[in-house]
Order: structure tokens, then sequence, then C-alpha cells
């Protein structure tokens, strides 16, 4: 898949796709700092910087690609708190929030329901672009309905070595050309996949995809680094 065939604009600099009236994000990780905490780490709390980062973003409905929050299971009521105000915000911020359900995101029904402009659903589609988590195939009606789908879930970067021999990690998209197994997906429309790169800047990234779920019908691959500067083909 080369970046002129793709449906999605990406933002130069930041971790942000666009569809018509939407913004594009996936893998906020709210919480993440309980993690690194439990880990060990000492850091601070991060979440009102992402919060009024998601709440820079120029446009009115938001569409985000899963794992909202960063703990799996039970939400625990001081969690709960935190991500009732982190809704809060983004609430009154934006005229539509999206969320694709992803595989940290148990339990936010609860909380989503006290909001009139907040869903959470597995699927969503515009135009001819399905978005996911990732974590999960697509249903078979959506699979016919789109030419593309775009997921989050696999934080992708790539590793760029400089002529001193001195190595960066960039968070990056994923353009991949696609085709679903025919013997589940017989009228599947797809051909493309592109995968978002996470928009928490304080958490992990990988450059080494393994070829499981989704990616396993992934052929060739482009990668395109947030800043738009860099581009690889494998």
């Amino acid at each position: 898949m080369d970046i002129e065939d793709s449906r999605i604009r990406f933002a130069n600099g930041r971790p942000i796709g666009y569809i018509d009236e939407y913004a594009i994000i996936s893998d906020i990780h709210f919480g993440f700092e309980n993690s690194l905490k439990e880990s060990g780490y000492d850091i601070k709390d991060m979440t009102n910087s992402i919060i009024e980062s998601v709440k820079s973003i120029n446009k009115r409905k938001l569409i985000v690609l899963g794992d909202v929050r960063d703990r799996f299971g039970e939400i625990k009521p001081d969690e709960g708190g935190a991500l009732l105000r982190a809704f809060s915000m983004l609430a009154d911020n934006f005229e539509e929030i999206i969320i694709t359900q992803g595989n940290h995101d148990a339990g936010l029904y609860k909380l989503i329901n006290k909001f009139d402009n907040i869903r959470l659903i597995d699927e969503f589609i515009v135009g001819k672009v399905g978005f996911l988590h990732g974590h999960k195939f697509p249903s078979v009606s959506l699979s016919s309905a789109v030419d593309t789908l775009c997921s989050g879930h696999m934080h992708p970067s790539v590793v760029v070595e400089d002529s001193n021999g001195v190595h960066y990690k960039k968070d990056c998209w994923l353009l991949c050309d696609f085709a679903l197994p025919k013997k589940r997906y017989e009228n599947s429309t797809i051909k493309y996949l592109v995968i978002a790169p996470k928009f928490n800047p304080y958490i992990g990234s990988t450059d080494k995809l393994r070829k499981t779920g989704l990616l396993r019908y992934v052929k060739r691959v482009s990668k395109v680094t947030t800043d738009l500067l860099f581009l690889f083909e494998t």
C-alpha cells in the first residue's frame, strides 16, 4: 500500500489521522503510570497532559481505536474516578467520540453510559473505511462494506540509524496490502490495512511485529513515521 492509496490523511508531527469530519487516534492507555509504578519506576501522573493533548485536536468528532485504559480486568474505584474525569473533559470538548473497544477496555461501558456523545462499539464505518481496535478480526458484514481497515493495538515504530551509528526510534503508521482469508470472508472487499501509532507518547512501541492476528494476512508494508519524514517498505 502506498501513501497515495490511503483514504486517511496523516497529521504532520502528531499521531493523528483524519477522515471526513473525524480525527483518529489510538491507544491512549490512561493509568499507564500505575503499571510502571508496580514495576518499580517513579513517574508522575500524566493524565492531564494526555487529556490536553487530545483536546488540542482540531476536529469536533473523534474516533479512538481502543485501549483507552491501561489496566486489564475490573475497574477499581480510583481508576474509575480518573476515567470519569477524563471522559467528562473530553465530552465537553468534542461533539462526538467513537471508541472501538480494545482488549484493555473491559468495564468502560458502565462509565461511558453517563455521556450522551460517547459511544463504545466494536466497529465503525466512515465511507469506505472500517475502524476497529485490531485484537479481533472484523465482522463479515464490515468486510464486504469497505475497502480499507484501520486499526490500532500494535504500537508500531521504526528504528532509524544516522551516519554516526546513533539509533532513533520513531512511531509510525503501517500501510499494508491486505487480504482476509477467503474461507471465512468470501465476499470481502478489503484490500488495505492501516495500523495507527499509539497516541500516548509515554508508553512503549515496537519495530518487531509478529505475524499473528490480522498481521498474518498482510503482504507488502509501507512504514510512514509520524513526522512524515521517513518512508520504509518491506
